[in-house]
């Protein structure tokens, strides 16, 4: 992460020696629940479950939670992410101590270390990952994917990460791939930030050893500030490992933070890969970044390409923080309207509107900083949606719909929907719509719905 100036459906977890005993012993974590291993779709545009379904991830970084957190604390967590519509959270299984890198080796709230000797990745403690299991378990019960970092470079010291062999870190990859290989909700993440080839690729090659499948990404930036992406790694660099393409850019909108501008770049790239922004900017008191900026963040990747949501910046839940404050943060409360508005549409089936053959004017101006782009996205013919950052007159093409189409502004904020004077329009010609004033905060930011009649929701 970049400091500024720096989730058994049948297993109710009971905080009992019998059933810790139980994990320690068997070294593995019992998999039950109805969520599946994901997979990429045949497009190479989104992921899917099992069952073939397209999954839309909406996630958020507590990547300090084994520390943070205890046992006891998790279902209250849990359960708060679900409510608010994540399905993803990226943990950093060493956890993500402040100032980073520390002094102080991983020790989760039972005052276990993650190694019983120092930075000895070698000297691995099972009582610690009794608590990375129940975390895993924990979020299965809720629905929620984990999107596990082995190693967090922003939490080693180089020095500590360079004193462990290749061999080493190759073993570790072996535990954690035959620990976790038959639990589902796992997406794999190296680096974080930065990421060292010899221990990043051993702990990969050891978790393929074990035969763990997981899908596999990265988070990783060439230098401070600058944009970053697993694409590049994968086909610029030759790291034939990485199936999910996170890209990397937490600057300011104001500097170079803009998603829409970033998204559009990963999406236009050849040899496709599901892409998401895995690390925005942060909101208070970790950063700046505003409710309508993480707004901003979400729409503008799912519109432009994207497999879901960013993995927002709530924070990382550093040691410091207050835990309700972090909770309640603005843009992740209002996560669950973004949800909701995509989870009961065909939202893989939309194609950027990168050509501007949808919504034909009023689209703003697409740069690393802009904060008037309209991000819009449309299908073969039954939905097309635009979002739109502050007030705006847009002209939409409705001769590209298959039937009279029924047009909402749906309100990011509180979840509503503002009906629209004319609806259902003919599906022919051009239409303007204009914004309708301030959204439930005071912002002028909307979500202009098209669909056909009969097909709203």
């Amino acid at each position: 992460m970049f400091l500024s100036s720096k989730r058994l459906h049948a297993w109710n977890w009971r905080v009992s020696s019998g059933v810790a005993l139980a994990v320690l012993c068997t070294g593995v974590i019992l998999a039950s629940g109805d969520l599946s291993q994901l997979s990429v779709s045949s497009n190479k545009r989104y992921l899917k479950d099992a069952s073939g379904h397209p999954f839309f991830l909406v996630g958020d970084s507590p990547q300090n939670l084994p520390i943070k957190l205890a046992i006891s604390e998790l279902e209250d967590y849990m359960a708060d992410c679900e409510s608010k519509g994540f399905n993803l959270l990226w943990i950093c299984i060493d956890g993500q101590r402040t100032p980073a890198p520390t002094t102080l080796p991983p020790r989760d709230r039972n005052n276990n270390l993650m190694m019983t000797s120092g930075w000895d990745i070698g000297t691995l403690n099972d009582k610690y990952f009794a608590t990375i299991d129940v975390i895993v378990n924990k979020a299965k019960e809720h629905r929620i994917y984990c999107m596990l970092t082995p190693l967090s470079q922003c939490q080693w010291s180089l020095s500590n990460i360079q004193a462990n062999s290749v061999g080493k870190w190759r073993d570790y990859g072996r535990y954690l791939g035959s620990r976790y290989k038959n639990t589902a909700n796992i997406i794999w993440q190296f680096g974080n930030d930065d990421l060292d080839t010899n221990s990043q690729h051993g702990i990969v090659q050891g978790i393929k050893d074990s035969g763990d499948t997981h899908l596999m990404t990265c988070n990783w930036r060439p230098g401070v500030g600058t944009f970053g992406s697993s694409w590049v790694r994968k086909y610029e660099m030759g790291e034939n490992w990485i199936d999910l393409d996170a890209w990397y850019q937490n600057q300011p909108v104001s500097t170079t933070g803009a998603a829409c501008y970033w998204q559009k770049r990963e999406y236009q790239r050849p040899h496709p890969m599901p892409s998401f922004q895995t690390e925005p900017l942060y909101q208070p008191p970790y950063d700046k970044a505003t409710d309508l900026e993480c707004r901003m963040q979400n729409y503008y990747v799912a519109l432009g390409g994207g497999c879901g949501g960013c993995v927002y910046g709530s924070g990382w839940l550093a040691d410091a923080d207050d835990y309700s404050t972090y909770k309640n943060n603005g843009g992740r409360v209002q996560t669950i309207h973004f949800k909701n508005l995509f989870a009961v549409r065909d939202w893989w089936t939309l194609v950027p509107d990168y050509s501007h053959r949808f919504v034909t004017s009023g689209y703003g101006t697409l740069s690393p900083s802009t904060r008037d782009y309209v991000g819009a996205a449309m299908n073969s013919g039954s939905l097309g949606m635009a979002y739109c950052p502050k007030s705006a007159t847009i002209t939409a093409d409705l001769s590209k719909f298959s039937g009279r189409v029924t047009a909402r502004w749906y309100d990011p904020t509180d979840g509503t929907f503002k009906s629209i004077n004319g609806s259902p329009f003919p599906n022919a010609g051009s239409q303007q719509f204009s914004t309708p004033g301030k959204n439930s905060v005071g912002s002028g930011d909307w979500v202009l719905v098209l669909e056909i009649q009969g097909r709203s929701r």
